[in-house]
């Protein structure tokens, strides 16, 4: 019974206790990030910068949790041969991976190449990336983000917990649901930049929080590809 509870937190399933867990493994590292914060502005910058180390980090971590979920996807694929039953999973990883690459514009920041002519002249920081196209200046990237994770890290876990109607819908269609136990680590990270901007108005939480998002992301990747992340129909959860 012992060793159930301690494998139940560290799998990361939708225990409430896993979701205390979680959430206070965050709110520590938000801790760290806000002292650095008033500490030491210079070093803050540094470390969240673009092409600091954080956000390469960021980058890989987005990219791992993408080719886990697709893994998931195949050993789900191997195992039924239904394929619609599949596409959740591809759409989730490709989703990630396409984050992972946005991140690091495709490479353009480790291997230091320059984006096209053609990408400069739409682009409104000359990068080989999506996010940053003049055409969806007007929707704001950084507000998606939030709704998209909002959504598959708060909205879907809640209901997958605590609505059996919903849970058997999305067993149904095989949705790789985020574990209860981080929704907590996506709040908190969008609070972060809340209390970051109340303490010293800058650019820079922004990036922060992508990185607090992407380490959850990273668990929540790894959690699908364990296949920790699924409740039966009728029962509602540990």
């Amino acid at each position: 019974m012992e060793n159930k509870a301690k494998r139940g937190l560290l799998m990361m399933t939708h225990s409430l206790s896993g979701l205390f867990v979680w959430s206070g493994v965050f709110a520590a590292l938000s801790v760290i990030l806000l002292i650095i914060l008033q500490r030491d502005l210079h070093l803050y910058v540094q470390l969240v910068e673009e092409g600091a180390a954080t956000e390469r980090l960021s980058a890989i971590f987005y990219l791992v949790a993408g080719v886990l979920v697709l893994l998931a996807a195949r050993r789900l694929w191997r195992s039924e041969r239904v394929a619609w039953r599949v596409v959740p999973a591809v759409l989730l990883g490709l989703f990630f991976i396409f984050v992972g690459g946005e991140e690091e514009s495709w490479g353009q920041w480790i291997f230091g190449f320059e984006a096209s002519e053609q990408l400069q002249a739409v682009n409104l920081q000359n990068e080989t990336n999506i996010h940053n196209l003049e055409l969806f200046s007007l929707l704001d990237p950084h507000r998606i983000l939030l709704l998209s994770m909002l959504f598959i890290g708060v909205f879907v876990p809640l209901v997958y917990r605590f609505h059996r109607g919903g849970r058997r819908v999305l067993n149904r269609i095989a949705f790789p649901v985020c574990p209860l136990a981080l929704s907590g680590s996506f709040l908190l990270a969008m609070a972060y930049e809340k209390v970051a901007m109340a303490m010293h108005s800058h650019w820079a939480h922004a990036e922060a929080m992508e990185f607090l998002f992407s380490l959850a992301i990273l668990l929540y990747g790894i959690c699908v590809f364990r296949g920790d992340h699924r409740l039966p129909d009728r029962q509602p959860g540990a």
